[in-house]
Order: structure tokens, then sequence, then C-alpha cells
């Protein structure tokens, strides 16, 4: 639910509750109307906007929530000029910020986007669930088998898969769906999709308001990006999938558990594509991607075999 005032919007899981929060201007300890956005609380920048804990000018913080502010910058002309390729026309930073807080509302209720809870259009920032490790990352330091940090499982891979599912009930097309903007959040043991200022709106079935037009262009685009391209959603699940399977010469639990996702997978496509599935599944076995240590090495000196990247490539 959603209670408007001014240029400000308050969202809450009831019109109670997004109410309270318009009203009192307190998420978490943290003063909604006073936030902090400084080089001390950003935690990342990127062409569109920087992203802050969520921190007001007192020093209250909550680490719940991050802040995303969009700005263009230096990139403002190129940034517009790609947009309005994707997208279509766009007259401004605020009609950006706009379309995309309207997006992310519009699909908390299929489960693929982190909750939002304020957005400020004077300010064009946005509150939402802090999300903690790209996919990229997870996948980047599974690889290396010293890394003490979190890293992809077999169970987080299946809640990787549910993400695939969901998203392809979603009637949009992200159209950026690269390793960085999916994220793993350790309090909702999701994964999220963000990052939404790109999408494009899918066709549906004439008189039926849910049901794609899974032979329109844009649809069979989708599929391709999710596909084929090596660093999106299901080819990246299923390279490495593929590649904790071999790596482990004997059977073990996990590489069961592994083996077992795999065949998920598989079924999923034949069940959902039908039609389909022997040239989605020809997708996903295309040449293994490369980027984050999946690269064949040198018997000889152990290093990165650059004929290898090279043809890679």
């Amino acid at each position: 639910m959603k209670v408007v005032v001014g240029n400000k919007q308050y969202f809450g899981s009831s019109e109670i509750e997004a109410q309270k929060l318009a009203d009192t201007k307190i998420l978490d300890t943290v003063n909604l109307e006073d936030l902090e956005l400084s080089n001390k609380n950003r935690l990342g920048f990127g062409y569109y906007g920087n992203v802050y804990t969520l921190r007001d000018k007192t020093g209250n913080t909550s680490e719940k929530y991050v802040v995303k502010k969009i700005m263009l910058n230096i990139f403002e002309e190129k940034v517009k000029s790609w947009f309005n390729i994707v997208v279509g026309s766009v007259e401004s930073k605020e009609d950006m910020f706009l379309r995309e807080v309207k997006t992310i509302d519009k699909l908390q209720k299929w489960g693929i986007v982190p909750g939002i809870y304020y957005a400020d259009k004077d300010q064009l920032l946005y509150v939402m669930d802090k999300m903690d490790h790209t996919l990229f990352y997870l996948l980047k330091r599974s690889d290396n088998p010293k890394s003490r940090t979190k890293v992809l499982t077999p169970e987080m891979g299946h809640k990787l898969l549910d993400l695939v599912k969901k998203y392809f009930n979603v009637p949009i097309f992200h159209t950026d769906l690269h390793m960085d903007n999916i994220m793993w959040s350790d309090t909702l043991g999701e994964f999220r999709i963000i990052d939404w200022g790109l999408y494009r709106t899918l066709p549906i079935i004439d008189g039926n308001n849910t049901k794609l037009n899974k032979t329109s262009k844009l649809y069979k685009e989708k599929i391709g990006e999710t596909f084929e391209v090596s660093d999106r959603l299901l080819k990246a699940l299923w390279d490495f999938c593929k590649s904790s399977i071999a790596s482990k010469k004997v059977s073990s639990p996990e590489k069961d558990e592994w083996e077992k996702l795999q065949t998920e997978i598989v079924e999923y496509v034949k069940t959902e594509f039908p039609s389909n599935s022997v040239k989605y599944l020809g997708y996903l076995n295309k040449k293994m991607m490369v980027g984050f240590g999946l690269i064949k090495k040198s018997k000889k000196n152990n290093r990165i075999n650059r004929k290898t990247l090279k043809r890679n490539n």
C-alpha cells in the first residue's frame, strides 16, 4: 500500500502501516526528513545513481535499509541517450526516477524486488531493503576454494531458480539483467532483482490481463537475455552448476545437490517452454562463461591459459 504526501511517497504492507510511516517520518529510528548522503555512508555507485547506508544527520543508522539516489552527473547526456534508445522518450531525471519507483512498487507482490518504503521526488531518492551480495560476488567467491566469505550453495542455487520462475511470470522485461543486478539478502534468505530503470512492458494476449504473448519480439528478447548471455540470470546459474559438478571428482552430498539442481533446471525448461525446450537447453549448454574464474588453467604454471581466454571471447 502507498500513501502520497506532496512529492513524497510512503509504502507499507497495509495502508495503516504506510500512513504511520507518513505521520512519523521515522524508519528504524532514522529520520527520513533529514537523511545524510555523503561519502561517509556511500556503499556504491553506478551510471544511474549512488547507494547509501540509511542514516540521518544526527547519526541514527539502520542496517536493514539503504538509500538509492538518482545521480547521472557527467554521464547524464550519454545515459539519457541510451535510455531513450531502450525505452523510448524520457524528458528528465524525474521521469526516470518515477518510472523506477513505480515499477518496484508494482513488482513487490511478485517477490522479485527489494521492498520499497519511502520515495522523495524532490531529492530523487528512495529507500529499500538492504541487499548483501551480488550474484557476481557470490560466484567469484565460490570459485575460490580458500574463500571464507559468503559463497553460493546448492540451496541458494534453488532459490535463484525460484527467482527465474517468478521472473518469467512477470509481464516485464528487465533488459539489463547482469549478475550485479541480482542480489542476495541474508535477512530474507532470497535473491532479488534491482535497477529496473530500463524495463520494457511485455505485450499480453488480447482480452487477458495476465497471460503473456509469448510470440512477441520482446518476450523472445527476454528469453535470449536470460538463457544465452553468459553473465545473466539462468545462464550464469547453469554454467556454475556444471562447473561445481565437474570440480568434484567423486560422489559427495554437495555434488549430489548440484546434480539435483541441474536436473531441476532441465525439467523447468521442458515444462515451461515445451515447444522450444531443446533450443533453450542448447543455449544453456553453449561454451562456459568466463569472468569469475571459470577459465581453464595451464598445467605447466597453473596460470590462466591466455589462448583459452582469447578463444572464449
